[in-house]
C-alpha cells in the first residue's frame, strides 16, 4: 500500500489529508493534466521515482553485462566454444534464462514510460535521460562485483548434484538491485495519465494531490486544481471493462496494437522500432562479447601490436593447430575488468553531457550525431592496432549507440498517445531485444572466421539508423 494512507482503490467514504470536496462547484478550477503537473512543479516526487526507475533499470543491465562475464567464469564448467557461449547469452534459449527474460521485461519495457509520465514535457526527456545513468553505474558495478568475486577459488558441492563455485555467487550479487527496485515502487502509486487514460480522473486528482503534498509540503486542500480535464477514450474503456474470454482478450489486444502500425502512426513507429533493433543489435549484442574480446586481448601473446580481428585470427590459428595444447583458461585478466569499468564510466559521463546538450540541441540532433560517431569507430575498429585506442574506439562504438536507447525510448513515449504509450514502448523494446539476440548470435557464429566482416556489418547498421532518425519528427 503507497505510504500516507493512498489508496487510489478504496470505496470507503472516509476522508483524509487527500480526500476533497470536488464536487462543490466554487472550488473547481479544471485544467489538463500537463498544466496540473506544472503547477506542481518538479521535487520529491519526482526525484524518488527517478532513483526507483535507475534501479530497476540497473537490474535489466546487471542481467545482460552480467552474463558476459559468467560466460566467460563458467566455460570450463560447461567446456562451451564461442557459439555456445552466445546461446547462454541469450535469453530465449533455454528455460531460466527465458523465465529470467520474462521477469525483467517489465521493468525494461514500463520503466520509461512510467517515469515520463510523473513529469513535465519540459523534464521528460532530462529525466528519462539522468536515470539512464544507472546503465553507466551499472556498466560499473557488474565488472567490481566480479572482480571482487571471480578471482576467489573456493568451491563446494550441493547435495552432489552442481559445484557452487564464485561465478554462481556472482549472479546473487546481480540480482540485488532488482530486489531493492521491485520493494521500493510498492510504495509509489500508478500514474495520474494512465487513471485518466482509463476514465478514473477521480483516482488521476488523488495521484495530484499525494504529489502536491510531498513536493509543496503543504496540504492537499491549498492545491488550486479541483478537476482535470477527460482525456478517456470511451470506446478504450469498454474494451478494457468488459468481461471477456481468452479468445475476445487476444483480439481486444490486437486491435488495441494495430493502431501503431496504422497513419498516422505507422511510419514514425516503424523507424523507431527498426532503429531500436539497431541499437540493442549493436551495443547489446557486441556488448555482451566486449569482455570476452578485451580477455583475448588480455592474454594476448603476440609479438606486436596487431588489430582486435589480428589477434581474434591468431587465436583461431592457434586452436586448429593441434601441435599446440589447449588447456581450459576461465582466468579473467585484470585488463578486462579496468576494460569494462571504463565503459561504464564512459556510459555515467555521456549521460551526464547528454542531460545538458538534449535540450538545447534536441533529440534528433543527438540521435543522429551519436549514431554517426559510433558507426565511424566501429569501422576505425579495423585498422586500429594500439591498445588504448582500441578501448577508446570500442568503448565510443558501444556507450554512444547505448546511449541512443534512452532517447529512443523518449521519442516513443512523446510520440505515441498514452493508451498506446505502454504496448508501444513494450513492443519496440522487445524488437530491441530481438535485435541484442541476433547480434549475439551472430557474432558467436561469426567473429572468429569472418571478424572483418561482422564488424562492417554491425557498424554499417548502425550507420544507417543514424540517417533513419531524420525523419522523426522529434
Amino acid at each position: 500500500m503507497p505510504p500516507n494512507g493512498f489508496d487510489v482503490h478504496s470505496n470507503h467514504t472516509k476522508r483524509n489529508s487527500l480526500d476533497v470536496d470536488i464536487e462543490n462547484k466554487q472550488m473547481v478550477k479544471e485544467c489538463s493534466l500537463e498544466d496540473a503537473l506544472n503547477l506542481i512543479g518538479f521535487g520529491r516526487v519526482q526525484l524518488e521515482i527517478l532513483f526507483c526507475s535507475g534501479v530497476l533499470l540497473m537490474l535489466v543491465l546487471n542481467e545482460s553485462m552480467g552474463m558476459s562475464m559468467i560466460t566467460i567464469a563458467s566455460q570450463c564448467d560447461f567446456n562451451t566454444n564461442s557459439m555456445e557461449k552466445a546461446i547462454l547469452s541469450a535469453a530465449c534459449f533455454t528455460a531460466l534464462r527465458f523465465l529470467t527474460g520474462i521477469g525483467i521485461a517489465g521493468a525494461s519495457a514500463t520503466t520509461y514510460a512510467y517515469m515520463g509520465e510523473f513529469n513535465t514535457a519540459k523534464y521528460r526527456a532530462v529525466v528519462i535521460n539522468y536515470a539512464s545513468i544507472f546503465v553507466g553505474i551499472s556498466g560499473i558495478y557488474t565488472p567490481v562485483v566480479a572482480w571482487l568475486i571471480l578471482p576467489q577459488t573456493w568451491t563446494f558441492s550441493i547435495f552432489g548434484i552442481f559445484d557452487f563455485r564464485p561465478w554462481r555467487l556472482l549472479i546473487l550479487f546481480n540480482l540485488l538491485p532488482g530486489l531493492i527496485g521491485s520493494i521500493w515502487i510498492w510504495t509509489l502509486p500508478e500514474t495520474p495519465k494512465l487513471y485518466l487514460s482509463h476514465g478514473k480522473d477521480a483516482d488521476a486528482l488523488k495521484v495530484l494531490y499525494w504529489i502536491y503534498e510531498r513536493n509543496t509540503g503543504k496540504p492537499s486542500k491549498d492545491f488550486q486544481v479541483k478537476r482535470l480535464i477527460p482525456e478517456a477514450d470511451k470506446d478504450f474503456i469498454q474494451t478494457i471493462r468488459g468481461k471477456k474470454t481468452t479468445w475476445e482478450i487476444a483480439k481486444s489486444m490486437w486491435k488495441q496494437t494495430l493502431p501503431l502500425f496504422k497513419p498516422p502512426h505507422a511510419l514514425n513507429y516503424c523507424v523507431c522500432c527498426f532503429v531500436m533493433f539497431g541499437l540493442f543489435f549493436s551495443s547489446s549484442g557486441m556488448g555482451l562479447w566486449y569482455p570476452e574480446i578485451q580477455n583475448r586481448l588480455g592474454f594476448g601473446t603476440v609479438d606486436s601490436q596487431k588489430t582486435i580481428c589480428g589477434v581474434i585470427n591468431q587465436k583461431l590459428n592457434e586452436t586448429i593447430d593441434e601441435s599446440i595444447e589447449t588447456v581450459c583458461n576461465d582466468e579473467i585478466s585484470t585488463k578486462t575488468y579496468i576494460d569494462s569499468i571504463t565503459l561504464g564510466g564512459s556510459y555515467v559521463v555521456a549521460y551526464l553531457l547528454l542531460g545538458l546538450i538534449i535540450n538545447p540541441l534536441g533529440r534528433k540532433a543527438v540521435l543522429s550525431g551519436a549514431l554517426g560517431i559510433s558507426g565511424a569507430c566501429g569501422l576505425a575498429l579495423q585498422w586500429v592496432d594500439e591498445p588504448t585506442a582500441i578501448v577508446i574506439l570500442f568503448c565510443g562504438y558501444l556507450m554512444l549507440s547505448g546511449l541512443c536507447v534512452s532517447v529512443m525510448s523518449g521519442s516513443v513515449v512523446d510520440l505515441i498517445p498514452t493508451h498506446l504509450r505502454g504496448k508501444a514502448v513494450c513492443i519496440c523494446l522487445m524488437i530491441g531485444r530481438l535485435g541484442s539476440v541476433v547480434g549475439n548470435n551472430i557474432i558467436g557464429a561469426a567473429l572468429e572466421t569472418y571478424c572483418e566482416v561482422t564488424f562492417y556489418i554491425f557498424s554499417i547498421l548502425i550507420i544507417l539508423c543514424s540517417l533513419l532518425t531524420l525523419v522523426l519528427p522529434i
